[in-house]
């Protein structure tokens, strides 16, 4: 009958030490859940993180909104000083046309006129002196 207690005792024995090891990983696994649990009850919930992160996208948003209508409204003024460029440009075409057909005019004028060779070198004198003027007042004009 010893034998038989001895064996009986030695099965308890083992099977309160495997108790006592299931006991201890389910004691194990409760801190490790209190802690998770801890965590989720401490942290912001799924929905108050997606609610942060759409609030920073809509700020974002607002920032490339305002970033846009101020690249907008720069691209207007530079579109409006390119067309005044633009007939400040047409002008002085037409001026330059201008003073090329008086040229012309009075080189043709020049040519149709019976002159001596004095008064040939007076003209070459008064027509450098014109081009000079010319210079003068283009270099002005666009000083």
């Amino acid at each position: 009958m010893e034998a038989v207690d001895r064996e009986f005792m030695g099965k308890l024995e083992r099977e309160r030490d495997a108790v006592a090891e299931g006991v201890k990983t389910l004691e194990k696994e409760v801190a490790e859940r209190k802690g998770r649990l801890e965590e989720l009850r401490s942290g912001p919930s799924a929905k108050e993180a997606v609610e942060k992160e759409r609030g920073v996208l809509e700020g974002d948003v607002k920032k490339f909104h305002a970033i846009i209508a101020e690249i907008s409204g720069r691209i207007a003024s530079v579109e409006k000083i390119l067309e005044e460029k633009e007939k400040e440009l047409e002008v002085k075409v037409e001026e330059n046309n201008k003073i090329c057909e008086e040229n012309e005019e009075l080189k043709k004028r020049v040519e149709l006129q019976t002159f001596n060779a004095r008064d040939a070198e007076r003209m070459k004198r008064e027509l450098q002196a014109v081009e000079r003027d010319i210079v003068d007042a283009e270099v002005a004009r666009n000083g």
